[in-house]
């Protein structure tokens, strides 16, 4: 594929290469992946204005424990073409994510194909598993953005306006960036890296929104096992949204839902984030024993 870059090390093989979405543009890809047989397949969904190199030490644990990991930048963020922060829908990033699991899902089932998506990433990936069940065998969620803080009135009237006007105009998103982790070093990163952007426009803010409305009125056909991990200090998304979704969740769904009360919104990115992904290894490691045990 065009672009395409190995490098291998004594655990793991990373490998960049170029993934043509469903309106045929090339994305940018990247994967971890464990030499040796793994467990299971772990494809990641990034946040607003970030993209998917963010999450090299989380890529880099995972794949020591034994799992391969795959991720792409959405259309207008990171390394992939588009306008910054601008989507016509957000059926957009739903049918790249289809197409992205179909890729790596295994046709034999020997392993399990699990998604784990932060912040808007969240959102899209508990969206994708109401839209499209079935199709993978478990979720973990960080600090899903599933209900934003209030918007002032006049703010939300002129965006409105905007949407309808001139709904590709950039916008400022207003993150505060120092409220992502109380690490500074990963704060000043964040603001220095050339591939975060702070971009949206008025159609993107109102295809997120609708989407959030989506994803919690239909919280109730959300089927499959759930790791929802999420920050009680977190200042980017407001937290009461994962309370108000797991509430409206089936009994029969398989769920943990953490609160790390300490945290800031990027769980990864603390200091004791080893307890976030040690949590993680576990359910990963529970899923696959309950795989051996069932098949």
């Amino acid at each position: 594929m065009a672009g395409e870059k190995k490098k291998g090390g004594e655990l793991m093989i990373y490998h960049e290469f170029g993934y043509k979405n469903c309106s045929g543009a090339e994305l940018f890809a990247c994967s971890w992946e464990a030499k040796g047989r793994s467990s299971v397949n772990v494809l990641l969904i990034h946040g607003l204005g970030e993209h998917v190199g963010r999450y090299q030490v989380v890529a880099e644990f995972l794949v020591d424990q034994g799992y391969n990991v795959y991720a792409f930048d959405q259309v207008g963020f990171g390394k992939s073409p588009g306008k910054r922060g601008h989507v016509s829908s957000f059926d957009v990033y739903f049918r790249d994510i289809h197409r992205f699991v179909q890729i790596i899902k295994d046709p034999w089932n020997r392993h399990k194909t699990v998604i784990l998506g932060h912040s808007m990433g969240g959102l899209l990936s508990l969206a994708y598993g109401i839209k499209y069940p079935n199709q993978v065998d478990g979720y973990i969620i960080s600090s899903p953005a599933l209900k934003n803080y209030p918007v002032p009135k006049n703010l939300e009237f002129f965006l409105k306006i905007f949407n309808r006007v001139v709904p590709w105009i950039s916008l400022r998103n207003s993150l505060p960036a120092d409220k992502l982790s109380h690490n500074s070093k990963v704060v000043e990163a964040y603001m220095a890296d050339p591939l975060v952007h702070d971009k949206v426009t008025p159609r993107f803010v109102s295809e997120l929104i609708k989407v959030i409305d989506f994803t919690q009125a239909n919280a109730h056909l959300f089927q499959e096992p759930l790791l929802m991990l999420y920050a009680g200090q977190d200042q980017i998304v407001d937290p009461e949204g994962v309370k108000e979704f797991v509430s409206k969740l089936g009994t029969e769904v398989p769920k943990e839902i953490i609160c790390y009360e300490d945290m800031y919104h990027e769980i990864f990115n603390e200091a004791n984030r080893e307890v976030v992904l040690t949590k993680i290894n576990h359910w990963l490691g529970q899923l696959t024993r309950d795989q051996v045990v069932n098949s």
